[in-house]
């Protein structure tokens, strides 16, 4: 997760900085230096004997419609020595149905990279079942909004229950956003969501402690 280190303000989130970028144009060499750094990250880690897991990047819209995204992603895999099913790209449902057979083109070509898709922040777009199926798409992001007040809230345990149930008939991997206690955690799981990320698992953080939390997690599970 990009974050701004600003010398009086600290970390500043991707929410207070990402629409200025987009805006003034420097989404482009940022979205190029992030996967720069994702690739050579992950060629760190790997070679260190530690298995980073599927890594997945955050893409804005600009990056696939005013830069050739396909090419960055192929020369720093190559670059880098990065195999197939290591990274997948993020892209939010909003942005995804703007330009369906636009956006197809893309991830088509990113597929045969290798690299999977993920419709980030799925639930709060407007999303065509007929695209839906149609998309080269690996993964829905169940949105944090739907997860915060679960499991109290009967309305979003009826939207989770019914995003779970949709991605799984369509052969989707389903990933739920922002758990942050072990009520949510459990419940999720009871409906049969085998992946989440949020705060309960960990808080953003620079590569340096990321490597020490898998070389930790890594000698944690040899253990057991």
């Amino acid at each position: 997760m990009l974050r701004w280190r600003d010398p009086q303000r600290g970390l500043i989130s991707p929410l207070d900085f990402i629409a200025l970028a987009e805006a003034s144009g420097m989404i482009l060499p940022i979205g190029e230096m992030v996967v720069q750094q994702v690739c050579q990250d992950t060629r760190t880690w790997i070679d260190a004997g530690l298995d980073p897991g599927r890594l997945a990047i955050n893409v804005a819209g600009p990056q696939l419609y005013r830069s050739d995204y396909v090419a960055t992603l192929r020369q720093s895999m190559a670059r880098h020595g990065i195999a197939p099913g290591v990274l997948e790209i993020e892209v939010t449902e909003t942005f995804m149905m703007e330009n369906p057979t636009q956006i197809r083109k893309i991830l088509d070509a990113v597929r045969e990279l290798g690299v999977t898709t993920a419709i980030d922040d799925f639930g709060t777009g407007y999303s065509s079942l007929a695209y839906l199926k149609a998309l080269p798409i690996n993964t829905l992001k169940i949105d944090r909004a739907f997860i915060r007040d679960l499991p109290g809230n009967t309305s979003d345990v009826a939207i989770v229950r019914a995003i779970l149930a949709l991605g799984h008939s369509l052969g989707f991997g389903v990933i739920a956003e922002g758990i942050e206690t072990p009520e949510q955690r459990d419940f999720l799981q009871a409906q049969g969501c085998r992946q989440g990320q949020g705060f309960w698992f960990a808080k953003p953080m620079p590569a340096a402690e990321f490597t020490a939390w898998l070389q930790q997690n890594t000698a944690t599970s040899d253990a057991v």
